[in-house]
């Protein structure tokens, strides 16, 4: 019993993540962009600085893009996790349009 137990604690652990299961709380927000660093992999939006996961999933107008091709004053929406109260990383991010009204938070 203890066997099959720690099987299926090990077969969640390897396959949570892929499956689309987090350690991490997500959390969505929008924001307009500040800055884009391309030596940390990073994005300035709403004075916090996100980090942009490898495997990010990048809309730029409705089409596949890359955070390297986003600008300052770009308006996004984005989903992060919250590593911790210092760190954050992209998992999603689409740009909005121009005329976008964002929310004060």
């Amino acid at each position: 019993m203890r066997a099959l137990i720690a099987s299926l604690v090990v077969l969640v652990g390897l396959t949570g993540p892929a499956l689309g299961w987090s350690q991490f709380p997500a959390s969505e927000s929008t924001g307009v962009v500040q800055a884009v660093e391309l030596d940390t992999s990073s994005l300035i939006i709403g004075g916090y600085r996100y980090r942009v996961a490898l495997d990010a999933h990048v809309e730029i107008d409705g089409t596949y893009g890359a955070y390297s091709m986003l600008s300052p004053g770009t308006k996004v929406r984005f989903i992060c996790l919250v590593i911790s109260g210092e760190e954050r990383e992209i998992v999603e991010l689409e740009t909005l349009p121009p005329g976008t009204v964002l929310e004060e938070s």
